[in-house]
């Protein structure tokens, strides 16, 4: 299980992703797995589920886009790796190695335009109006396991934000927390993406989501290409950072010196084929964000220490206020 999420806004997507690894029937996680890929300028790729089967899927989009024919435009290149992860897919053998593999895509294209619908008030529609800002073409596409066909993969495009990895409930609390979240300083993407990252920490510890952890992968995509974000998290407990060291993304706390870099899923792979071993890259995590959600979450236990009926230790009932 992880989380990956993609928010559209006006000119740039954001996305965001954990870094654990989790082993089916053990509570022993690792905290080194990158989990988003760009294909080119245009695309990035993430990733939930088994290892195995998102291995063979990427290897075989990887190996595809080298032997492109095509213009290599955005929209081209998104329809084909859609095709090209649906066929791979279908090719995995083992059923445990697709179950619950997801994807999502995100791409800009900034030599084409959003299209949009405008109207007067009266309800004539009408050409986009002069003062309104070039948007370039934003796509977000989910991709994610059928219930009744197994080996095929539904599509979800509508909606402002795609989130895959976590269940059902999780994935309604975290989009309901990213609306909320949507309308601050929307027009400054970077800033945004941090204060979702930071809260997105506290709320998948709070829900004690342990598939869900280590630092997150945070990332801009625009006309600019993509930009890797950095950050920082200093508090009276801890000092840790996800930072960018020649091309790779490294995790660090900045008191203890602990480093943990990530690894892309290929060099898991190698990685994994020669010594499988559960736990031994170990786990990364802010200690103020624990530290925090463990005081909140005493508090809590300390609260529930009530009958059903709500007295207290006494038998009293509590008088209505």
């Amino acid at each position: 299980m992880t989380v990956v999420i993609a928010c559209r806004f006006l000119n740039s997507i954001i996305l965001i992703a954990d870094c654990r690894v989790s082993y089916s029937g053990q509570d022993t996680v690792d905290d080194n797995l990158q989990k988003l890929y760009p294909l080119d300028e245009k695309i990035v790729i993430g990733f939930s589920g088994p290892l195995v089967g998102a291995h063979q899927i990427l290897e075989a989009v990887k190996r595809n886009r080298k032997a492109y024919q095509k213009r290599a435009t955005a929209a081209n290149l998104l329809s084909d790796v859609e095709r090209w992860i649906r066929h791979e897919y279908r090719m995995i053998k083992e059923p445990k190695d697709r179950k619950d593999l997801s994807f999502i895509l995100a791409s800009d294209d900034p030599k084409r335009e959003m299209r949009s619908i405008w109207h007067t008030q009266d309800g004539r529609e009408i050409s986009k109006p002069q003062w309104f800002p070039f948007v370039p073409e934003l796509r977000e596409i989910k991709l994610y396991p059928s219930t009744s066909k197994p080996e095929n993969l539904h599509k979800e495009e509508k909606g402002m934000c795609k989130i895959i990895g976590v269940n059902d409930d999780d994935q309604k609390a975290i989009e309901k927390r990213l609306m909320d979240l949507f309308g601050f300083e929307f027009k400054q993407p970077k800033l945004q993406a941090l204060v979702i990252v930071n809260t997105l920490m506290y709320d998948l510890m709070e829900r004690r989501i342990i598939t869900v952890g280590g630092l997150f992968q945070c990332a801009v995509l625009s006309d600019m290409g993509i930009e890797w974000l950095s950050y920082s998290l200093p508090s009276d407990y801890g000092n840790v950072s996800l930072e960018i060291v020649n091309g790779q993304y490294i995790q660090r706390d900045n008191i203890t010196g602990k480093v943990v870099p990530l690894m892309t899923i290929w060099q898991w792979q190698k990685e994994w084929q020669k010594n499988p071993h559960p736990g031994r890259f170990g786990t990364f995590e802010d200690p103020a964000y624990r530290k925090l959600v463990n005081g909140l979450q005493y508090k809590k236990d300390d609260k529930s220490n009530t009958n059903e009926l709500g007295s207290d230790e006494e038998g009293n009932c509590p008088s209505a206020r």
